[in-house]
């Protein structure tokens, strides 16, 4: 008797929080591993091809914090670090840039609006990365990858099929379900990630 076809493992679509703030804390290696390999990111997130010296409005969410990081304003001791880990994305081969299809550019620009905003009662826009995100994982049925509380309320408004993880459920995964690292080494990452400006629960393990 032979077991039936198990499941294909779901495609993740990434927004710009994860992959910045595991990157800024030296984890993306982590953040790969648990997302199996590879890393799922609209070109809205992340372009490693754009020029950085273009006028902010044209680049990527990750292209403006590389700009920041690398700028004056940025005071951060660990600013020299923080900068060539974010730069290592740019040649990483784990990162595979998503290119939306002109049904998803025409939604990613819709949920973007302010009419969106106004029809959903939002007290502001949604950004570039979270729109375009939503947009892939509702048309192609991906999980997202989101962290924003409100951009979460409106993609289970739009979609409740949809898959949804944050960074603490990631980090639970790679606990619980792959044994990448265990609970001790989680929950230091976690401070880290909460450290660095992430926003959550004190606690790994606190929903």
């Amino acid at each position: 008797m032979t077991s039936p076809p198990s499941a294909p493992p779901p495609e993740y679509i990434v927004d710009t929080t994860a992959l910045r703030h595991f990157t800024l804390i030296g984890q993306a290696p982590l953040l790969i591993q648990t997302l199996g390999g590879t890393v799922n990111v609209p070109r809205e997130v992340f372009d490693p091809d754009e020029d950085l010296n273009s006028p902010e409005s044209l680049l990527s969410e990750l292209g403006r914090t590389i700009r920041y990081v690398t700028g004056r304003r940025y005071a951060d001791p660990d600013r020299d670090a923080h900068a060539s880990r974010l730069y290592a994305l740019r040649v990483d081969k784990a990162i595979s840039v998503i290119d939306l299809t002109d049904g998803e550019l025409a939604f990613s620009a819709e949920l973007s609006s302010t009419i969106t905003q106004r029809r959903l009662g939002l007290a502001g826009r949604l950004g570039p990365g979270e729109a375009a995100v939503m947009a892939i994982a509702i048309s192609r049925n991906w999980t997202a990858v989101i962290d924003d509380g409100t951009a979460r309320g409106v993609l289970r408004e739009l979609s409740g099929e949809t898959q949804i993880v944050t960074c603490q459920i990631l980090l639970r995964t790679a606990v619980v379900a792959l044994e990448l690292i265990d609970s001790a080494e989680a929950q230091i990452i976690y401070h880290d990630l909460l450290s660095g400006g992430f926003r959550g629960p004190d606690t790994l393990w606190e929903s």
